[in-house]
């Protein structure tokens, strides 16, 4: 689910850190109690780049179980998991190259890639 919400959200996203920010987006909302993963990333107007039909990319598929790896770990108590988007961070909008994430619905910080990237150098 995570891999087809991804391909219709930031299949045109360039940087690997930038698509894994939209899984760390929805795993927020897990974290926040807007429900499992499923609901999440299925409830209308949310993710709405998901879609059921959207094809499972193998390198997506592939990312998408480095993050899940890596949430699983933190919510065990590891620290500096390589999170790339701050646990407050519930939103976000793109135009299909850029993905541009909030810490509010409205207003708030844009994020500003600060933290260090387990994807690129």
């Amino acid at each position: 689910m995570l891999a087809k919400m991804l391909w219709g959200e930031a299949r045109g996203v360039s940087s690997d850190a930038e698509k894994a920010a939209c899984v760390w987006c929805a795993l927020n909302r897990v974290d926040h109690g807007y429900g499992d993963i499923i609901t999440v990333v299925t409830t209308p107007k949310q993710f709405v780049g998901y879609k059921e039909k959207n094809p499972v990319d193998d390198n997506l598929i592939t990312l998408c179980i480095d993050i899940l790896t890596r949430w699983y770990a933190e919510r065990e108590g590891q620290v500096e998991v390589g999170r790339v988007l701050p646990a407050d961070y519930l939103w976000f909008s793109g135009d299909g190259e850029r993905n541009h994430f909030r810490n509010a619905y409205r207003g708030g910080d844009r994020w500003d890639w600060s933290l260090p990237s387990p994807y690129e150098s």
